[in-house]
């Protein structure tokens, strides 16, 4: 059956870190005089990072952030 609570703190979480990692792509790259374009590549180098750092700090085998009670990934 579907959760329907961490199905929500599940998109939250993901629309949060995705606007975070946007902003700081444009903001890097403005920083450091890089041409914007540039910025979906920081974007995405900071959700690697993002998510290689979630799996040591949340629910193990999750790149979720989420505690478990919270995490639509935990059993």
């Amino acid at each position: 059956m579907i959760d329907a609570k961490k199905t929500r703190w599940d998109v939250i979480e993901r629309v949060f870190w995705t606007a975070v990692q946007a902003g700081l792509g444009v903001v890097v790259v403005e920083q450091l005089s890089i041409p914007i374009a540039y910025a979906p590549l920081v974007a995405v180098l900071l959700a690697a990072v993002k998510s290689a750092v979630a799996t040591r700090i949340g629910v193990q085998g999750s790149a979720s952030t989420l505690p478990a009670d919270l995490d639509s990934s935990a059993g």
